[in-house]
């Protein structure tokens, strides 16, 4: 009986044993269990983006740039000039600006020049029409009785543009059909002198050394240059001190020009002036004989003293020698 009691006792004390592991190992475990929150739809989503957009910067109109003009020659120009005419083509022509010797075309507030590719005599030269006026690109009035001293013109940038000086025209061409003389002509917008600006500073000479000659080159190739004519072709301003020489060629008036001989110590020429009784100009007095009959005026319009003269202008080489044709007359 005491055996079977112990062993009670004993089989009461592991029941007690076992069910302390499995309440302890039921505590342990527990965590394994914890429910898993499952995600819904929505929480799969992104969220939506709220954009602020930069407004695009306001565009400035592109420009119609204005086409550059159309480089032509003269000839280039008469010969398309209906086309270039029609189209309102803009051109650019290099050329030699004239007086006209006799008629100066045009009215209202334009007048028409030659431009030459050389010279004045060339067979073929263009009109071209100049606004009168004061400012840039513009001439000053003709008066009745005119030389080439009254070709006075204003590039773009103010520069005096003279008779035979090389300039560059840019303007519109118009086509005239109707016109048995000048059925091209050429409205100048903008004059560009291509003359340095040093041939309009008078340079201060004698007349000896104006007639001075020399050679250039060698041999065949040699030639004999007069210093006058050289200064002629660079339209070169000259002034020179001088009196009338009053023996030796007789004063002479023809077709509005008046032309007498000039000296000083160290030689003589010849002096051609505007026939008019107006300042820079030159008459005749037929009323009056011999030299006493010339008189002269001045810058100002008065007479001036025949005996003490200082005149300004550009050289020619005549076949009667060198000449100065006079723009401006100032006293001594």
């Amino acid at each position: 009986m005491g055996s079977i009691r112990v062993g009670r006792h004993k089989a009461f004390r592991l029941i007690l044993a076992y069910a302390s592991v499995f309440f302890l190992g039921a505590c342990t475990m527990s965590p394994l269990f914890v429910t898993t929150t499952t995600l819904t739809t929505a929480s799969t989503n992104r969220p939506t983006e709220t954009s602020t957009r930069v407004p695009s910067p306001t565009l400035t109109p592109t420009q119609t740039q204005t086409p550059a003009p159309q480089i032509l020659t003269s000839q280039q120009l008469l010969e398309n000039c209906e086309g270039l005419s029609r189209l309102g083509k803009e051109v650019t022509i290099d050329g030699y600006v004239f007086m006209p010797k006799y008629v100066v075309y045009g009215s209202g507030d334009w007048r028409g020049m030659s431009l030459s590719d050389f010279l004045t005599e060339d067979s073929q030269t263009l009109r071209v029409y100049v606004k009168l006026g004061e400012g840039p690109n513009t001439m000053d009035p003709i008066p009745e009785f005119f030389t080439e001293k009254d070709l006075v013109m204003r590039d773009y940038s103010g520069q005096v543009v003279h008779h035979g000086f090389l300039v560059s025209v840019t303007g519109l061409p118009r086509f005239n059909p109707d016109q048995a003389d000048g059925k091209c002509t050429l409205w100048v917008d903008k004059i560009q002198s291509q003359m340095p600006p040093s041939v309009l500073v008078p340079l201060e000479t004698n007349i000896k050394p104006l007639l001075e000659r020399y050679t250039i080159g060698h041999g065949m190739q040699a030639t004999v240059v007069e210093r006058c004519a050289e200064l002629g072709f660079q339209k070169q301003l000259v002034r020179i001190q001088v009196s009338i020489d009053c023996w030796n060629f007789p004063a002479e008036c023809n077709l509005g020009i008046c032309q007498i001989k000039i000296m000083d110590k160290t030689g003589s020429l010849f002096a051609s002036f505007v026939q008019a009784e107006a300042p820079n100009c030159m008459v005749i007095d037929k009323t009056v004989w011999g030299p006493n009959s010339w008189k002269i005026f001045d810058s100002s319009g008065a007479e001036a003293d025949k005996e003490n003269l200082i005149l300004e202008g550009v050289l020619y080489s005549d076949p009667q020698g060198c000449r100065i044709s006079v723009y401006t007359v100032n006293g001594g």
